[in-house]
């Protein structure tokens, strides 16, 4: 799997009100709808995953969001709007606000051997939108195991030429152990409605790597993307950490 992510920075004039991962996808969106493309439009309508996250606007001299893209020609598109970054500008709380040079970089999530004892630390620093199993129209306040993975597996086949059974959740679930865990769940006022959601960290170890040669390009995808819903808003930003990994021949370059 090939994936983009870019860093749009600017320099705010103002404060920036409300939850800074909606103001992010508005600017984003904003963006790309000035170019007069419809690809803002494929992208913000309907109930399909979108192939494109946020992360909530980083408040800062200068401030910046990431958008992490799964998709070629929505890539291709926002680098070519980006060359002429001093040319562009974004609405961020109904400020214009000037592009500064951006970040560009791209990542190939490839298969690969994993040795037993290798772990994976995953800290979710914004909550985590399940759907509920049991009520429609609401949210989960719990991190199943099975859906953490099997939402990365989702989304993995939904945006790659090369599918994952999904029944290597099954395999996850076996041979992975979680010595250390420690979750909450959080209460986020979107508008009018308020969602459930949970924050905190896990940790797997692997006890048995056979079979598993999608777990650690899952587990990048995880960092990249995020995992669950709303991700287009910010929410589900994931810190992985990999440790005795077995080493690759990484591609990964500054820019498209």
């Amino acid at each position: 799997m090939k994936l983009s992510q870019f860093r749009i920075s600017f320099q705010p004039s103002g404060k920036i009100y409300g939850f800074t991962g909606k103001v992010a996808q508005g600017a984003f969106l904003g963006l790309l709808k000035k170019e007069g493309d419809m690809t803002a439009d494929v992208l913000h309508f309907g109930n399909k995953r979108r192939p494109y996250s946020l992360t909530p606007i980083k408040v800062a001299t200068p401030s910046f969001f990431d958008v992490t893209s799964l998709n070629q020609e929505l890539s291709t598109h926002l680098s070519h709007i980006l060359e002429n970054f001093h040319e562009k500008t974004i609405l961020v709380s109904n400020r214009e606000e000037h592009l500064l040079p951006p970040e560009i970089k791209t990542a190939y999530l490839t298969p690969q051997p994993v040795v037993e004892g290798t772990r994976i630390q995953m800290q979710f620093w914004t909550p985590v939108l399940f759907s509920s199993n049991a009520r429609k129209a609401r949210t989960d306040p719990y991190p199943h195991l099975d859906r953490l993975w099997g939402d990365l597996i989702k989304v993995w086949n939904l945006q790659s030429e090369d599918t994952i059974d999904a029944e290597l959740t099954h395999s996850l679930l076996q041979q992975l152990s979680t010595p250390f865990f420690n979750f909450r769940s959080v209460r986020i006022k979107l508008g009018q409605i308020r969602v459930t959601g949970f924050i905190g960290k896990i940790t797997f170890h692997v006890e048995d790597g056979t079979g598993l040669e999608y777990l650690l390009p899952l587990a990048r995808l995880a960092g990249y993307f995020g995992i669950g819903g709303k991700k287009a808003m910010g929410f589900g930003r994931v810190h992985v950490q990999i440790q005795n990994e077995v080493k690759e021949d990484r591609r990964t370059k500054n820019s498209l």
